[in-house]
């Protein structure tokens, strides 16, 4: 779509709606390397938001959706411009969605042509709750850009996932069994790293890697999802995976609502794998150097 940046100049631009987590300009630029040339609140109408796009059972279950809808339905969110390599970027990230062209009405009253990421035709739909992390991200992203009270009333009322009775009770029963402690490295568990992930230092034999999630093989996720929760930068920053970097979950007793998040995690990959051992260097990290009196993990509470 060719626009006509405001300063007047002809320059190739493009507009597109934001209605979910795209809501949030922080988490655009932060977190998919969008620029943000301009952003207006914005209504689209004769189409209906909902929690329709099934992703990660356990963690993520339900991610917005823009769906067709009558005349008299509309969804409020926020109308970005920015350049062609940024929807690049965002394509890739996007790529669970299709895009479709519509016209946006600016709360300022300005029409503008652009598009908006909709659910793939051949997906399944289904309706179910998103997770407190990614509703947050609607609410905040609303109540940043300004927009409609009543609508971000609705966003506020809207349930969010909590793991079934059954979830929680095989979580309980992983975690209170006995396992060996191991080196997180192919010489100690026998197969290649990218079998592997580890939650809260619990090793977890996922099976071979297809590429899904491959970001979490060979290593201990605890605090990339910590990030992830906190809406921070994932592949932008170290993660190193020694003693002296991983989390000490002493510091997390103030944060027990990320510390359920993670635990989600921990549920999603135990749901198709099986928990080998113990992370020998994250066992460490909750110790205490007897020599300083200090904990032997020198990690701190991931912050921007």
């Amino acid at each position: 779509l060719q626009c006509l940046n405001m300063s007047g100049a002809n320059k190739s631009t493009i507009w597109f709606f934001g209605y979910g987590s795209n809501m949030d300009s922080e988490n655009l630029s932060k977190k998919k390397g969008v620029e943000v040339l301009q952003s207006t609140p914005a209504v689209l109408r004769g189409y209906k938001m909902a929690f329709s796009l099934a992703a990660i059972p356990l963690a993520e279950p339900f991610f917005a959706n823009c769906e067709k809808g009558s005349e008299s339905d509309n969804i409020h969110g926020v109308a970005f411009e920015t350049d062609a390599d940024s929807i690049a970027k965002m394509d890739k990230v996007e790529m669970g969605y299709d895009k479709a062209s519509v016209i946006l009405e600016a709360y300022d009253g300005r029409k503008l042509d652009g598009y908006v990421y909709v659910n793939k035709p051949q997906r399944e739909v289904r309706v179910g709750n998103p997770s407190g992390r990614y509703l947050r991200l609607l609410i905040n992203g609303a109540k940043a850009a300004g927009l409609n009270k009543d609508y971000i009333a609705r966003l506020e009322a809207t349930p969010v996932y909590k793991p079934s009775a059954e979830t929680l009770a095989k979580r309980a029963a992983l975690t209170s069994a006995t396992y060996p402690t191991k080196e997180m490295t192919q010489e100690a568990l026998g197969k290649d790293l990218s079998h592997f992930v580890s939650v809260f230092g619990y090793i977890i034999d996922a099976g071979p890697s297809t590429g899904f999630f491959s970001s979490h093989r060979g290593k201990d996720i605890t605090n990339r999802m910590l990030r992830h929760y906190l809406n921070l930068p994932l592949d932008s920053v170290e993660d190193p995976q020694d003693a002296e970097h991983l989390p000490n979950l002493k510091l997390l007793e103030s944060r027990p609502d990320a510390v359920d998040f993670v635990w989600t995690w921990f549920d999603q990959h135990a749901s198709s794998g099986t928990v080998v051992a113990r992370h020998a260097a994250f066992l460490a990290a909750q110790e205490v150097d007897s020599s300083t009196g200090k904990p032997r993990s020198q990690w701190t509470i991931p912050t921007a």
